[in-house]
């Protein structure tokens, strides 16, 4: 890490006394209505919806009724969507998805993967998807164009592929990268430790924590499926697969947080209580997983983020207060900058940083924090 890099962190050791002072009397009072995990919305859910939701309009009405009937009882949703593609096109299915549900994440990744089957052009279907879903559909497009190719092959060319063309016009290298992580996934079986050494292959640095939480996303998604079919799920221990593979604790607690919320009945206290158990960087990243975790609540109410974050040490507090924020100011920098502003000092300067520059950064001073077995700021 550079000179100014150094100097920019090492202002926690100059406040982490007094910062670690005040977190001491935060608590989570009664009256700020932290929800639950359960109730708490994913940060990558997004904040806004991206389309206008014309074409969905427009469309014929008997189309559209087939499309929704076929959709609400579907057990593969994708085989919907190409079904549908040539009657009632990507768009105005697209449009479908965000007017039900703003966030649309994990229907559009199957959205995206039909919409580059049919194309068979990766910068068609890019340009088709563009943002929408809070990029699911472009991440769906990725995991296609990946997921059926051979490991070798996807490890060599990955890192053009996301510094190249239609992908490098429309989107973050390490957006890219996150969709990449899927597409592993897809095309290991889900196998978490084979995903891992592929992400490892990308040459710039921090190219491979976005891989990786691509891939630890789409672990998620794959014990939700088993949930929807009724399979049995075998997780060896309470924070699977984060203390197995603890490469990129951060990039693991920040889709499984939830689910260890749930199996513990937790609450927010309860969570925070979890975090501060664990030790080595599980522990900052465990928190990092509870501001991603909480941060469309704290987005409605700005407060709360003090009450949220400021515990532990810097580190902790650092992930906790990057990962409410970058993603939130991909939608809403304004007010990514007004729950900011509840914060002071170095703090306020981290989440600044993050609000403007957003997420998906591959040069922010703090990336180091985000691995394990690399020396930090104590």
């Amino acid at each position: 890490m550079g000179n100014s890099a150094w100097s920019y962190l090492s202002a926690f050791m100059v406040s982490a006394l007094f910062v670690s002072i005040l977190s001491l009397g935060s608590c989570l009072s009664p009256e700020a209505k932290l929800t639950s995990p359960l109730e708490a919305e994913e940060i990558e859910m997004g904040i806004k919806r991206s389309g206008s939701g014309t074409t969905w309009h427009a469309a014929n009405m008997e189309v559209k009724t087939q499309f929704e009937q076929a959709y609400h009882t579907a057990n593969d949703i994708r085989s919907v969507f190409e079904a549908h593609l040539e009657t009632l096109g990507a768009e105005a299915m697209l449009d479908f998805l965000e007017l039900r549900n703003p966030r649309c994440h994990g229907e559009a990744h199957d959205l995206g993967m039909a919409i580059s089957a049919h194309s068979r052009d990766i910068g068609s279907a890019l340009k088709t998807c563009g943002n929408r879903c809070t990029n699911a559909c472009m991440h769906g497009v990725v995991s296609e164009v990946f997921g059926s190719r051979e490991y070798d092959e996807v490890t060599k060319q990955m890192g053009g592929f996301c510094e190249e063309g239609e992908m490098a016009v429309l989107h973050k290298p390490g957006n890219c990268a996150h969709g990449i992580g899927h597409a592993l996934m897809i095309l290991t079986g889900h196998d978490i430790a084979q995903s891992l050494a592929g992400c490892a292959a990308f040459p710039k640095p921090g190219m491979d924590y976005y891989c990786a939480t691509g891939v630890f996303m789409e672990y998620r998604g794959m014990l939700r499926r088993q949930e929807t079919y009724s399979e049995e799920i075998n997780r060896p221990s309470l924070h699977f697969p984060c203390d197995t593979y603890t490469q990129f604790p951060a990039a693991c607690y920040r889709y499984m947080l939830r689910r260890i919320g749930s199996e513990l009945d937790a609450d927010s206290q309860r969570l925070i209580q979890e975090c501060q158990g664990l030790v080595g960087r599980q522990r900052p990243g465990c928190f990092h997983g509870l501001g991603a975790m909480y941060s469309r609540t704290v987005a409605k109410s700005p407060s709360l983020l003090p009450d949220l974050c400021l515990w532990g040490d810097s580190e902790d507090q650092i992930l906790c207060i990057e990962g409410v924020i970058e993603k939130m100011a991909d939608f809403d920098e304004e007010q990514a900058m007004v729950v900011c502003a509840t914060l002071k000092g170095v703090n306020s300067k981290i989440c600044t940083a993050g609000a403007r520059e957003k997420m998906y950064r591959l040069n922010k001073p703090t990336m180091n924090l985000y691995r394990e077995n690399l020396e930090g700021i104590r």
